[in-house]
């Protein structure tokens, strides 16, 4: 989708996804126009997780490279400063209230490169998010994650409301096939004159467009909304403010 319209998008994801294989593959889809990866991970830490500050050069002493980390922290350790932290007002899962909030640019090791902390307390408890983005705002960061859980709403008003994954296609051009086919080998392909029909007329192209229709119904554009378009700040209180129904995002 960011290669598509060429935007930049900030994808958010849970704590099963803090990896360092999610952050180099955000790093694979770039825009040689903007000069900058066109998707930005905002993902919560697990709480056994420790980064780095970076080391100070005055502390080198001797031969050989520069160190690259300095002293070594646990992120959950950052919330016993609490005179470091500011309270600002958010929105959160859809409620307002007031937050303590806190950033911290630190090297995590298994990328061996900086990332943005953003250290959160709130009325459900604390929370620490990783950044890509070093200059990403820490209230903004906060409130797209929570936006998050809206994925899950929709999928359960999908899936148990308007039932729209209980649609099924077939098409005449396809070979029949068991319902329970013992092997994948013994699958017979489609006959190549009959590929293009199948694929976009056919059973994709039907199952494709039952969804779009059902997401409509919802009041929703057919894309992934765990992607959110990179956005000011305004924006995203107003998307957050409103409800699926009659709004697109």
């Amino acid at each position: 989708f960011a290669l598509k319209t060429n935007n930049p998008l900030v994808l958010t994801l849970d704590a099963f996804f803090s990896t360092k294989t999610v952050f180099n593959r955000a790093k694979t889809v770039y825009s040689i126009a903007l000069q900058q990866p066109l998707v930005e991970i905002i993902v919560r830490a697990k709480k056994n997780y420790v980064a780095f500050f970076p080391a100070d050069p005055k502390d080198y002493k001797g031969s050989g490279r520069y160190a690259q980390y300095g002293e070594k922290i646990h992120l959950m350790e950052i919330f016993d400063y609490q005179s470091y932290f500011t309270t600002v007002e958010a929105r959160i899962y859809n409620k307002i209230e007031m937050i303590k909030l806190y950033h911290l640019d630190l090297i995590w090791q298994p990328l061996s490169a900086p990332l943005r902390f953003v250290f959160a307390e709130t009325s459900r408890g604390r929370i620490v998010l990783m950044c890509s983005n070093l200059s990403q705002d820490p209230l903004e960061a906060i409130e797209l994650y929570c936006l998050r859980v809206r994925i899950e709403t929709m999928f359960d008003m999908l899936k148990n409301v308007i039932h729209a994954f209980q649609c099924h296609f077939w098409s005449k051009r396809m070979p029949r096939h068991s319902r329970k086919p013992r092997r994948n080998s013994e699958l017979i392909t489609p006959q190549p004159e009959d590929l293009p029909t199948v694929q976009h007329a056919g059973m994709l192209g039907c199952n494709r467009r039952i969804r779009e229709y059902r997401c409509n119904n919802l009041g929703i554009a057919p894309v992934d909304c765990n992607v959110i378009l990179h956005t000011d700040l305004a924006t995203v209180r107003r998307i957050s403010q409103n409800t699926f129904t009659g709004n697109t995002f």
